[in-house]
């Protein structure tokens, strides 16, 4: 009975300890395909949903890849308030040489991202879709 409570005791004081990070950005996080991007000046679509161009969230980082290799990938840290998004300090992940910061937003911008820092507003997010806009463009993903 005796080692039963150390056990109990000792079980208790290790949970206690932990201390785990979690996400609160709900139906944000995860794989997020991008099937369509509306230029807003022009009225004109790109559908994309064959370049398997990918965005996706965990915790305070987005990741875009194509074709889900993870090859190339690229890092934004973001923020979340409210109704809005924010990106900015866009990396090359690398992880054998450490993330190089990105400089020239052409490396970008085939993921619908015309800035290196750019802001864009929530129109649509389910669990199951999402549509982004900004100044100029209009996006629309499907969870993957």
């Amino acid at each position: 009975m005796k080692n039963l409570l150390y056990i109990l005791v000792l079980s208790t004081v290790a949970l206690a300890s932990c201390d785990l990070e979690s996400s609160d950005n709900g139906d944000l996080d995860g794989y997020w395909l991008l099937e369509r991007v509306d230029t807003l000046a022009t009225g004109g679509t790109l559908q994309c949903r064959g370049d398997q161009r990918f965005w996706s969230f965990q915790s305070h980082l987005m990741q875009l890849t194509q074709g889900g290799t993870g090859a190339d990938a690229m890092s934004f840290r973001f923020q979340r308030q409210g109704d809005e998004l924010t990106l900015d300090n866009p990396c090359v992940f690398n992880r054998q040489k450490g993330d190089t910061p990105i400089t020239d937003v052409e490396v970008v911008q085939p993921y619908g991202v015309n800035a290196l820092t750019e802001k864009w507003s929530f129109r649509r997010l389910t669990s199951d879709h999402m549509e982004l806009e900004s100044d100029m463009l209009h996006l629309y993903f499907r969870k993957y």
